[in-house]
């Protein structure tokens, strides 16, 4: 029984610590050493749903001061005058639902019920876009 509550405590454990799913995609034909500076777009309307999460100027703030540093620390330097990348972030938020049916034996008082989880799931798109072009690369 000992066995069994700290071998399911562990799987219990690791599950909550899966890591988030980062994806990309590019143009592989691009050249991506000739883009040596880059600024923020001009930020399109986002959904209420979206505002609501945020919360204000302070997560705008985290988003944009996060992904400077990352630029900054590929080589790429910030500028306003005449940028080689124009770069834009996009946020949505999908309500999902977790769902756990214990249908294994009965116990003294009946079956288990089910338990259901609410949750929303984020989405962080980061858009590269040549300034010359207007083109995503």
């Amino acid at each position: 029984m000992k066995a069994t509550l700290c071998a399911s405590s562990l799987v219990a454990l690791l599950i909550g610590c899966t890591p988030m799913t980062v994806r990309h995609d590019y143009d592989p034909d691009i050249d991506f050493s000739a883009f040596r500076t880059f600024d923020w777009m001009p930020q399109p309307e986002t959904d209420e749903s979206a505002k609501s999460m945020l919360s204000g100027p302070f997560q705008e703030k985290r988003i944009k001061k996060s992904v400077v540093e990352q630029m900054s620390s590929k080589g790429y330097e910030r500028t306003a005058t005449n940028p080689d990348l124009l770069v834009a972030y996009h946020i949505n938020f999908k309500k999902k639902a977790d769902v756990d049916v214990y249908r294994y034996g009965y116990g003294y008082w009946g079956p288990r019920p089910v338990e259901i989880r609410h949750y929303k799931e984020g989405m962080l798109l980061l858009d590269f876009v040549d300034p010359k072009t207007r083109q995503l690369v």
